[in-house]
This record gives structure tokens, C-alpha cells and sequence, in this order.
């Protein structure tokens, strides 16, 4: 067996969507702050062209955030789930050596969200500046292994960097998503490729 046979790679909507999942608590943490900071304008002017230019100047950006933070999140538990049935099809593997990484969660959170922490999205400029920047980080996201590294994913799942060997095939490496927080070398585990050199795995035991 050539390593892991079984794929289904992630287009770029998945990408998308795991890259969006992974800012959900910033997203949420900028639409209460500007919540709060414009709750003097949370008054009720009726259905009115006015009144509607009221509410996006002052609420636009934080119901953007909050309802792009609820269909990411949606659609990223629907594609795991997904990922969960199709990996009973993966190729059996047994962990020669592995590392978590889910210590780079915290990384990822001090280095990107925080500086952000400061917007609220009354001034157009802030806004603009907001989204060019989001899409210059999801392109550097797209192009490195931080695809995984998310943490709300971290919540249920766990990242390692595994060297796993399929049957008397040569060890070989790789990057896998698992369920839980204590796996270790030595387990055997289904692989199921979901990239280049990333993995979904199941533990055979689940």
C-alpha cells in the first residue's frame, strides 16, 4: 500500500468556511463590543429608509459578524460530521510518533485576534481596512498547514503531527484532526486524506 489512498480534498468553500470558523470569537467578541459601545441607537424607528441607515451604520457590521459566525459554524460541524462517516473508508495506520499542536491555538489567537479586539465598524475606513486584512490572512491560511490550526475546533478536536506507517508500507508523515485530546503513539487509527499530507483520522477503537 502507497500511504493513504482514500481523499477528498477540501475546495476552497471548506477552506473558507474552516478559515471563518477559526475568527468566530473574534467576530463575536467585535459585534458585542460595538453592540454595547452604540446601545444609545438600539431604539426602534420602524421600517423606514432612515431608520434602516440608522441601524447598518450603527449595527451593520456587528449582525454581519454574528451571522457570518452562525452559518461558518454550521456548515463546519455539517462538513466534520461528513468527515466522520466517509473516514470509516480510510486506510488503517498505526501512530510511530506524533506531536500535538494544539498549543499553536493560543498563538494564533494572541497574534491575530487581539489586535483586532478594537474595532466596531462605525467608520467605513475601519471597515474596509478590516476585510482587506482578513483576506490577506485567509490567502497566507490557504497556502501554509495552518488550515487546522483553529481554535474552536480545539474545543472537540485535536492536531497532531503524526509519522504512521500503513501495513508494511514505509513511515511517512503527516498532519491529522482527531476527536479528543489524548491520543499516542503506538494507537491504531484510520487515516482519511483530506489534503496534501492532512488528515481526518477515527481512532479504531470509536
Amino acid at each position: 500500500m502507497k500511504g493513504v489512498t482514500q481523499n477528498n480534498e477540501m475546495n476552497g468553500i471548506t477552506l473558507l468556511l474552516l478559515f471563518l470558523t477559526s475568527y468566530t470569537p473574534l467576530f463575536l467578541l467585535i459585534a458585542i463590543r460595538s453592540t454595547l459601545i452604540n446601545r444609545s441607537h438600539l431604539i426602534y424607528g420602524g421600517f423606514g429608509t432612515g431608520a434602516i441607515k440608522e441601524c447598518l451604520k450603527y449595527f451593520g457590521m456587528p449582525i454581519g459578524l454574528s451571522f457570518i459566525s452562525i452559518i461558518s459554524i454550521i456548515c463546519c460541524h455539517t462538513f466534520l460530521k461528513k468527515l466522520d462517516r466517509d473516514s470509516k473508508n480510510g486506510d488503517k495506520a498505526s501512530i510511530e510518533k506524533i506531536e500535538n499542536r494544539n498549543s499553536e491555538s493560543l498563538g494564533y489567537i494572541a497574534s491575530y485576534i487581539l489586535p483586532f479586539i478594537s474595532t466596531n465598524g462605525e467608520d467605513i475606513v475601519e471597515v474596509f481596512t478590516f476585510i482587506i486584512l482578513m483576506i490577506i490572512i485567509f490567502v497566507v491560511y490557504i497556502r501554509s498547514n495552518m488550515v487546522l490550526i483553529n481554535p474552536v475546533l480545539n474545543i472537540n478536536y485535536s492536531i497532531y503531527n503524526i509519522e504512521y506507517k500503513c501495513g508494511q508500507d514505509k513511515i511517512r508523515d503527516g498532519l491529522v484532526i482527531v476527536r479528543g485530546h489524548d491520543m499516542g503513539e503506538d494507537e491504531k487509527i484510520k487515516l482519511y486524506k483530506i489534503g496534501f499530507k492532512i488528515f481526518y483520522g477515527k481512532r479504531l477503537y470509536e
